[in-house]
């Protein structure tokens, strides 16, 4: 009787262990990508400041003016990023997405999936890669794609998205 009183707790038990290491095991990649993916990001160029500020958690908004957002995203204990919209009259025309990342293995997955993205897109061209940043413009020529590495040694990296005028 014993046995059967304490093998579904145990099945339970192992259940909540193994979702629970499942989620920290999803990439920062993975992480932001559950938020906001760089083509929703990209689909906010030119949305008014009511209309983004919907799309974020209130509770991660750490700075707020009447042209500028900015959240802060917790990614592990020492790891996080802050993404900050600014807009004008017309909208939003820059989207800065900063990461502080001092864990390399995942530094290095960022940028490279980032890269792999906007390279393999159809919708945007490799301009140049130099002096550690890459920079991509849309073939329409209204939006320009940014990504510092320049910093990465100190665990920064930065992917800006720009609405061209």
């Amino acid at each position: 009787m014993k046995k059967l009183v304490y093998s579904p707790i145990i099945v339970l038990l192992l259940f909540v262990v193994s979702c629970q290491s499942n989620k920290k095991s999803d990439s920062y990649y993975e992480q932001m990508n559950k938020k906001a993916t760089a083509e929703e990001l990209l689909q906010r160029i030119n949305l008014p400041i009511d209309k983004v500020a919907k799309k974020e958690k209130k509770k991660n908004l750490i700075e707020q003016d009447e042209d500028l957002l900015v959240y802060k995203y917790e990614l592990s204990e020492s790891d996080f990023y802050e993404l900050t919209y600014v807009f004008d009259e017309l909208g939003c025309f820059e989207v800065g997405l900063d990461f502080q990342v001092n864990n390399k293995e995942q530094f290095g997955i960022l940028k490279e999936a980032y890269t792999k993205q906007f390279n393999e897109s159809k919708d945007f061209r490799l301009e140049n890669d130099i002096n550690g940043l890459a920079r991509w413009l849309k073939n329409d020529e209204s939006i320009t794609v940014e990504l510092d590495y320049a910093l990465q040694e100190d665990g920064i990296l930065a992917l800006t998205i720009f609405a061209n005028e």
